[in-house]
């Protein structure tokens, strides 16, 4: 994959990700439903090298 096609892959992929609902519902849960939540993510997001922390993402939305 070149890396032009990677970062589109990667933009796409947030995209698709933060439309899910059950990740928006996630967001107001609990760090572990979260992960449970994005587990049917991970294969696409090691492919196109994005990483995700649950807790951090629960301290971040919590801040606005």
């Amino acid at each position: 994959m070149a890396m032009g096609d990677k970062e589109n892959a990667k933009k796409a992929l947030i995209k698709v990700i933060l439309a899910d609902t059950q990740v928006q519902n996630a967001l107001n849960s609990t760090p572990d439903n979260l992960q449970n939540a994005m587990a049917k993510y991970s294969k696409q997001m090691k492919e196109v090298g994005l990483t995700f922390d649950a807790n951090k993402a629960i301290v971040c939305k919590n801040m606005f």
